[in-house]
């Protein structure tokens, strides 16, 4: 059985639970560890819940997700695949592959830009560029703020079906070969592992560093 701990239950702590528990290697022991509380658990006027726990910032945002520009340019956002190389570009469909898993059982399917849509942004798009301005038209997906944390505790109760265990109110202060090291109250306590070790981190700009997984 091959261990896996991974260092915070937000976008970047999700993503690897779930790539981890839908890939094709067996015998994987999954343990997500988190700060902050579970997404039911977690209070919209509280400034620690809106920064800390499951879902990471994201639970009470507006919950827009854009995947696609289908006109126009984009600085930030979209337009990735201009940007990434192809293994990125795969990665991402597939993130979108995902969203719609738990999205749509809980929302209704996503819908499609009507060609009617695409016609009038067509025009638009022709007025804006006689006046030396750049019209975007985006696929984006509003789930909305009141509905975004249902959205991540059917995330949250996929990952423990799955045989991911979550535990939360605790902090990963330090790691060492063979085991990873909590506090909780000023207490330390040694989760002893055997295999592999990842820790996973998403800072404020919202970059992914994996800070250590090695076989031991």
């Amino acid at each position: 059985m091959t261990k896996i701990i991974l260092g915070g239950a937000g976008p970047a702590g999700i993503g690897a639970a779930l790539t981890l528990i839908n890939s094709s290697v067996k015998n994987l022991e999954v343990v997500m560890i988190d700060q902050g509380k579970r997404i039911e658990n977690r209070k919209q006027d509280s400034s620690v819940d809106k920064a800390y726990g499951f879902g990471g910032v994201g639970p009470f945002s507006d919950g827009k997700f854009i995947f696609d520009t289908i006109l126009g340019k984009r600085q930030i956002g979209t337009n990735l695949s201009e940007l990434i190389g192809e293994m990125d570009v795969e990665y991402l469909k597939k993130s979108k592959e995902q969203f719609k898993y738990f999205y749509e059982p809980l929302f209704g399917k996503m819908k499609e830009v009507s060609p009617e849509r695409i016609k009038k942004a067509l025009e638009i798009s022709r007025l804006a560029g006689i006046h030396d301005m750049d019209y975007i038209m985006a696929h984006d997906y509003h789930i909305g703020t009141d509905r975004l944390p249902e959205l991540m505790k059917s995330i949250q109760d996929y990952l423990e079906k799955k045989g991911v265990r979550i535990i939360t109110s605790e902090r990963i202060v330090d790691f060492e070969k063979d085991k990873v090291i909590l506090k909780k109250l000023m207490v330390f306590k040694m989760v002893k592992n055997k295999s592999i070790i990842v820790i996973i981190f998403f800072l404020l700009r919202e970059e992914m560093i994996l800070l250590g997984s090695s076989p031991y």
